[in-house]
């Protein structure tokens, strides 16, 4: 799930209306039409419409020309960024684009950053595929910590393990191996898991 902070200069319906664009959008990978927020907000097109234009003023939507779904998020940088997604079963590339922010309030966000997790290779940890994991950025870990390692260009999701000398990642789910023998990076250590419930 994407997480924004909402200025005050939106209103309660903008806000709701851009929370459901934001949801959708997570959910389906393209954002509703217009007659889907009538149906949801029930309301008519025309005020959808209005709505999407004050959106597109207070620079929260880009216009894309000829579409049925002819908008899209632009998203904004107000918490901690939640960037692409993170393999959970094989490793897959962390795109650099930020889909959206885990948003803290007032709490400090420097020195974290989120990853939207794909797979089922950690479940017995309570990791399931959607999720999305808050990552403190660290190089190091202790053993069992659960970490996001980079292995060549491609992140994923595992349990650091040190045994004899020797450091591995370690699936959460029987039905994976351990990643053993193969060079990896830590970028940091899982600390805080949201679901969308």
């Amino acid at each position: 799930m994407v997480y924004y902070t909402m200025p005050s200069k939106l209103t309660e319906k903008q806000e709701k209306i851009l929370r459901f664009i934001e949801e959708f959008t997570g959910e389906h990978s393209c954002p509703p039409t217009i007659t889907e927020i009538a149906e949801r907000f029930e309301i008519s097109i025309g005020t959808v419409q209005d709505h999407l234009e004050a959106l597109k003023r207070k620079n929260f939507l880009r216009q894309k020309p000829n579409k049925a779904r002819g908008f899209e998020l632009v998203h904004r940088s107000s918490g901690i960024p939640i960037y692409g997604r993170v393999a959970a079963g094989q490793p897959i590339f962390a795109a650099e684009n930020i889909e959206g922010d885990w948003n803290e309030r007032d709490k400090g966000t420097s020195g974290y950053f989120a990853l939207r997790v794909v797979g089922d290779s950690m479940i017995e940890a309570g990791i399931f595929e959607g999720d999305v994991i808050k990552v403190k950025k660290q190089k190091t870990a202790d053993d069992r910590d659960i970490v996001v390692a980079l292995i060549g260009e491609e992140a994923t999701v595992k349990r650091f393990r040190k045994k004899h000398g020797k450091t591995y990642l370690e699936p959460a789910n029987a039905h994976y191996p351990a990643i053993r023998d193969v060079a990896f990076e830590i970028l940091g250590k899982v600390v805080e898991l949201r679901r969308k419930i």
